[in-house]
């Protein structure tokens, strides 16, 4: 329950500021947080990822519960190390303000909390290959018309 709130409250947030960041990109209050348009795509995709992850109640493959622990992992690292660098030398001041380092730690939060506390799912997440197609070729069905 947590999550799913920390997950809605955190995506109308951002679904906000993101709006009014393109509505009004010259504001003061965005000195704090971006206006890239780039940055905002980014921040909209976040918000959709995880308000779909918080709705669920497990992963359907263990590759999914993977890929949450490393978007936690990799999303507060980065968060971390964006807060620890010294704003004069770092380049990217201009793309990522302190606040998207706030929101990246919030999904961090969100990411982690879900791929500790949801159950792995027991199924394998399996490609065909092309190598495995004859085995699959018997399900195969191709309908054409008789008049040909």
């Amino acid at each position: 329950m947590t999550m799913k709130i920390t997950a809605i409250t955190v995506s109308v947030c951002v679904g906000l500021l993101s709006a009014l960041g393109m509505l009004f990109p010259n504001d003061p209050y965005f000195y704090a947080i971006s206006s890239n348009l780039v940055v905002i795509i980014c921040r909209l995709l976040l918000c959709i990822a995880i308000v779909m992850l918080a709705s669920k109640t497990k992963f359907k493959t263990k590759v999914g519960h993977k890929i949450a622990a490393a978007m936690a992992l990799g999303l507060s690292a980065f968060a971390i190390a964006g807060f620890g660098i010294p704003v004069m030398d770092y380049s990217l001041f201009n793309i990522l303000k302190p606040l998207d380092y706030l929101f990246l730690l919030n999904c961090a939060f969100v990411f982690g909390m879900a791929s500790l506390s949801f159950k792995r799912g027991r199924r394998r997440f399996v490609v065909p290959s092309f190598t495995q197609l004859p085995r699959y070729a018997h399900q195969i069905r191709l309908s054409f018309p008789r008049g040909i």
